[in-house]
């Protein structure tokens, strides 16, 4: 079921950047000076269980079944790519603000370059 499934990853990823906020918050108590390296360790995590959710997806799309192996119906497996596709974004705007952050680049300065990235690429 397509609905589902965007439901099912929507949840995950909620949960995912749940769990990022605690490791900043944990990093930061044991070393309050250092926000970049919290941020960094945290956002590593976080696309290391977006890739997880990337390779599940991946192997389910392939498969054309479920990881019970009920077949897929189109929209799902349409749905499944959409939410594929997002995943992948949410990995490339993380890597960018962590090389950003380790450049010592500033917000403003981190979404001036994400922007003229996103324009060359188009």
């Amino acid at each position: 079921n397509a609905e589902y499934m965007g439901e099912k990853y929507g949840l995950r990823l909620a949960d995912h950047a749940e769990q990022t906020q605690k490791t900043i918050e944990r990093k930061l108590m044991e070393h309050p000076d250092d926000t970049v390296g919290a941020m960094n360790e945290a956002e590593h995590e976080f696309i290391a269980l977006l890739r997880d959710d990337q390779a599940e997806l991946e192997t389910q799309i392939q498969a054309r079944a479920d990881l019970d192996g009920y077949v897929l119906s189109q929209d799902a497996i349409d749905a499944m790519n959409e939410t594929l596709e997002t995943i992948l974004g949410l990995i490339n705007t993380i890597e960018f603000r962590i090389s950003a952050r380790t450049a010592g680049l500033d917000e403003r300065q981190t979404a001036e370059k994400m922007l003229n990235q996103f324009h060359d690429e188009l």
